[in-house]
């Protein structure tokens, strides 16, 4: 049997979308049309809900939906195994690693710069260029 073919009114009361809208979409060829302002009800309404459902705010496809989901529980996986690790003590605040190793390389820098006072048997001259050594290493390591 022959698809019906209905006028621009009536595949609007079909479909619930505005006259106006329909034209729009006949002439981005959205929806196929007979002659002007006729339509194939079948394949007309098909393409009409098919044009809706891809301009749905939202709307992805199933790969792309499929991803995200997977993409959700390997997050929410990750969240999870944080608070385990978290809940048995393994993470220390970062703020308190930053503090540990201040306080550490402040007491290298300290040991370092104290060398050339503790050896007495260095006449002056080396004595002063063991401490610039040392003042220029550690400001290399300072500056990267």
């Amino acid at each position: 049997m022959a698809d019906r073919v209905v006028s621009t009114f009536e595949l609007s009361d079909w479909t619930g979308v505005s006259e106006q809208h329909i034209r729009a979409l006949a002439r981005k060829g959205a929806i196929p049309m007979r002659v002007p302002g006729r339509f194939p009800l079948k394949a007309a309404v098909r393409a009409t809900v098919d044009h809706l459902r891809a301009q749905r705010p939202g709307a992805a496809s199933n790969a792309s939906l499929a991803e995200e989901r997977k993409r959700l529980i390997a997050e929410q996986a990750d969240r999870e195994a944080l608070r385990n690790a978290e809940t048995r003590g393994e993470l220390v605040p970062a703020a308190d690693v930053k503090a540990a190793w201040e306080s550490i390389l402040t007491d290298v820098r300290s040991r370092l710069l104290a060398v050339p006072a503790r050896l007495p048997e260095l006449d002056r001259a080396t004595a002063e260029r063991l401490d610039r050594e040392i003042r220029d290493a550690l400001e290399a390591l300072a500056n990267g």
